[in-house]
């Protein structure tokens, strides 16, 4: 085991590179960290006004690193210099600090960003461009996944319900109810046929309807 110790605060959020030399982290200190991989020297600190981070994730190519601070931003790193090459703001709301980036992930074929932010935001990867938005503003909404072809999208939060949305179209096909008061994390199975959730104690399996 191998520690990677400075951090002031709890680890919300860790990414790996894609050729597996460095190591990011987000955490409630506020601080976006880079360490190497193979000794845990830290390479890099990024601050700014927020008070903490909540995800971080590494371009396809390894050039950039995307963070997701709670400021309803992301924000883009250039891995070789540190600098700031790219903002993206997620919501026209004047919400600041304390509109946090909850979960960030990749799509399948590596174009675009799935961030959520109380909603669900498709974001196009190359220049941070908002695509579609998916999910009820009434709701508070913690997480959201692709599907393994890339094709939907699941999000899920508040009222232990989840929702299923179609990315060509941005269109709802089908919402997951239970009788929890909160959903805290999703997963689709590896063929795309059953969406899993964690719902306050107990995990909850829905089939995924024909679309």
């Amino acid at each position: 085991m191998r520690a990677f110790i400075g951090h002031k605060g709890f680890v919300k959020s860790v990414a790996i590179s894609p050729d597996k030399r460095l190591l990011a982290s987000g955490a409630t200190d506020g601080a976006i960290r880079i360490w190497r991989a193979t000794d845990g020297t830290l390479v890099r600190e990024h601050r700014g006004q927020w008070t903490w981070v909540t995800s971080v994730v590494f371009s396809p190519d390894g050039k950039l690193l995307i963070a997701g601070p709670n400021d309803c931003t992301l924000r883009y790193y250039r891995i070789s210099d540190g600098a700031l090459v790219r903002t993206v703001k997620l919501t026209s709301s004047n919400l600041g600090i304390g509109c946090e980036v909850l979960s960030l992930e990749l799509s399948p074929d590596k174009k675009h960003l799935l961030a959520t932010a109380n909603t669900a935001v498709l974001i196009r990867l190359a220049d941070g461009r908002i695509l579609k938005r998916f999910g009820d503003d009434s709701k508070i909404h913690f997480v959201s996944r692709f599907s393994p072809d890339g094709r939907l999208v699941a999000i899920g939060g508040e009222g232990g319900m989840a929702s299923l949305w179609r990315v060509s179209d941005g269109k709802r096909l089908h919402r997951f109810e239970s009788d929890a008061e909160m959903l805290w994390s999703l997963a689709f199975s590896p063929d795309g046929k059953t969406l899993v959730a964690g719902v306050d104690t107990v995990l909850a399996l829905w089939q995924i309807p024909p679309h």
